[in-house]
């Protein structure tokens, strides 16, 4: 797949990431932490996020949504 055009530099991306987990450690220091990543590709984010934490704060899990049929 060929990118046209990019939007926001990778540094740019990297910066903002660690600015991130900086603001949390701050923000949760001592404090218990729950993160969920909504989307299907949040884990990116999230692991990159999650790897310069220095708090406690790591669990995963997996949801699915099912489709279900209704009749009324």
């Amino acid at each position: 797949m060929k990118i046209s055009k990019v939007l926001i530099e990778q540094k740019q991306i990297e910066q903002k990431v660690k600015e991130l987990a900086e603001r949390i450690n701050k923000d949760y220091l001592n404090e218990e932490l729950v993160i969920v990543g909504i989307l299907k590709g949040a884990f990116i984010v999230i692991s990159d996020i999650a790897k310069q934490l220095d708090v406690d704060a790591v669990s995963y899990t997996h949801l699915r949504a099912h489709e279900t049929s209704l009749q009324v």
